[in-house]
């Protein structure tokens, strides 16, 4: 019975994401609630780019591996962009907390005007979880360009 039941709650689970695909992608739910964000806002919306969110994960798995925490020098992504930024945010806990990071954000007036800047049209994100420090730490990375 114990395998069937484990059985019975993967198909859910599995039903769930097919049901909801915003639900199984952290980054892509990032990306829609910023894009309501702008919406509400009169912006028009971000369109996902697979070169900014490969950038985004890559910089926030790199930032938990090496328990460091900050902007680099540089935005690194394949690609050729006029126009790059990039907001950074870290919460304890593994879960992703997409709408209180994007609150965060919006309480700070730099990271407000770059998700609320209608030069950009394209988006990443990615998020790292795991051990940073003593403790267990999600790091959030968004990226927006403009091509």
């Amino acid at each position: 019975m114990g395998k069937s039941w484990r059985t019975a709650w993967i198909a859910m689970a599995c039903a769930a994401l097919a049901a909801n695909p915003a639900m199984a992608d952290d980054g892509e739910r990032m990306i829609a609630e910023v894009n309501e964000l702008r919406a509400s806002n009169g912006l028009p919306p971000v369109t996902r780019s697979p070169a900014l969110t490969h950038s985004a994960e890559r910089f926030a798995a790199t930032q938990m591996r090496t328990d460091s925490f900050g902007h680099g020098p540089v935005i690194r992504t394949r690609g050729t962009w006029s126009a790059l930024g990039e907001a950074i945010s870290m919460h304890r806990g593994r879960r992703p907390r997409v709408g209180m990071t994007l609150r965060r954000w919006l309480r700070s007036p730099p990271h407000a005007s770059l998700l609320l800047n209608p030069l950009f049209t394209e988006a990443g994100a990615g998020l790292s979880r795991g051990r940073y420090g003593r403790g267990i730490a999600t790091i959030w990375v968004i990226r927006l360009g403009r091509g």
